[in-house]
C-alpha cells in the first residue's frame, strides 16, 4: 500500500537508481518512492529490488508509480532523478509539475551540467547534483544488480553557491545507510565530476 506522504522519491530504478533505493528501504525508510516505465515496476513487483556482490540487500519497496504526476501533493521533500542523463530534458518539465516550496531536487549523474535542465523548470535555489562514486551492472532478465565498487564518499552540491544545509542533510541520510556522501559548495561538485 502506497504511503500517502513520501519524504524521498527516486526517479529511475536502472542500476544507481536502484542500489540508492535498497540502501535508503533496508534502513528502514519504507516510504521511498520509486517512479519507472511499467515494465521495471513489474520487475520489482515479482522479484523485489536486489542487490548482491559488494553488498547483498533485497527490498520490496511498496511505493511504485510510472508516472511522475503521481507524485503530485504526496509531500515529497527530496526528489532524486537517477534515470539516464539523456532522460533529464524529458523529465524535467514532468518534475515542474509536482514542484513545491520545500521540495529539493537532485540530479543523481555524473557529467557536467546535468542540473542546467532541471534548474531552467525548478527554483535554482532548490536543484542539486549528485556525483556518484560507486556502480554495478545489472541482469536485464531479474533487475538483479551486482554493485562491483564503491569508493567513498559520493558528493552532493546545489546548482549555485548557497546554503549547504538541505545538501548537507541529503548527504546525512544517504551516509546513514551506508553510502557515505558529503555535501560541497558548486565549486567543489564540478571538480569532483572531473574525476
Amino acid at each position: 500500500m502506497a504511503s500517502s506522504e513520501l519524504p524521498i522519491a527516486v526517479i529511475g530504478s536502472g542500476t544507481v537508481g536502484t542500489i540508492l533505493i535498497a540502501h535508503l528501504i533496508e534502513s528502514g525508510m519504507e516510504d521511498v518512492a520509486v517512479v519507472d516505465i511499467p515494465q521495471r515496476l513489474e520487475q520489482i513487483e515479482k522479484n523485489g529490488l536486489q542487490v548482491t556482490k559488494l553488498r547483498t540487500i533485497t527490498v520490496k519497496p511498496s511505493n511504485l508509480f510510472s508516472d511522475i504526476s503521481e507524485l503530485k501533493d504526496r509531500g515529497v521533500r527530496n526528489l532524486v532523478v537517477a534515470t539516464k542523463a539523456t532522460e533529464i530534458a524529458r523529465v524535467s518539465p514532468k518534475i515542474q509539475e509536482i514542484d513545491h516550496p520545500d521540495m529539493y531536487v537532485l540530479s543523481m549523474h555524473n557529467g557536467l551540467g546535468t542540473e542546467r535542465e532541471m534548474a531552467s523548470y525548478i527554483d535554482p535555489t532548490r536543484v542539486g547534483r549528485m556525483v556518484v562514486n560507486f556502480a554495478g551492472v545489472r541482469d536485464e532478465t531479474t533487475g538483479e544488480i551486482a554493485m562491483s565498487w564503491f569508493i567513498p564518499p559520493n558528493f552532493i552540491g546545489p546548482f549555485q553557491e548557497q546554503d549547504l544545509g538541505p545538501y548537507e542533510e541529503i548527504a546525512g541520510l544517504f551516509t546513514k545507510v551506508g553510502l557515505t556522501t558529503r555535501a560541497v559548495q558548486r565549486g567543489e561538485i564540478k571538480r569532483q565530476a572531473f574525476f
